[in-house]
Parts: C-alpha cells; structure tokens; sequence
C-alpha cells in the first residue's frame, strides 16, 4: 500500500514538473514571437516613411 502511494507521488511529480516544462517552453515561443513581431513591426514603419 505505502510503495502505491509512493509511486503515484512520484508519478504526479513527475506529470507536474513536465507540465512546467511544457508551460515554459510555450511562454518562451510565445515572448520570441512576440519580439520578431513588434521588430518587423518597427521595420516596416521605418522604411515605409
């Protein structure tokens, strides 16, 4: 019964830190894409003048 509840702690341990993982990795993409974007953004009112 103890191992039980042991292994189900080290699974959803290990479910958690994958979702911040995942999480992580989709906030970066997100910022970066972001970024590229407001400086293609600048680029083109800079060379539309």
């Amino acid at each position: 019964m103890l191992t039980g509840v042991a292994i189900t702690v080290l699974v959803i341990n290990a479910i958690a830190v994958s979702l911040k993982f995942i999480q992580s990795m989709l906030i970066a993409n997100l910022a970066q894409y972001l970024e590229l974007d407001i400086i293609l953004e600048f680029w083109i009112k800079f060379f539309e003048r």
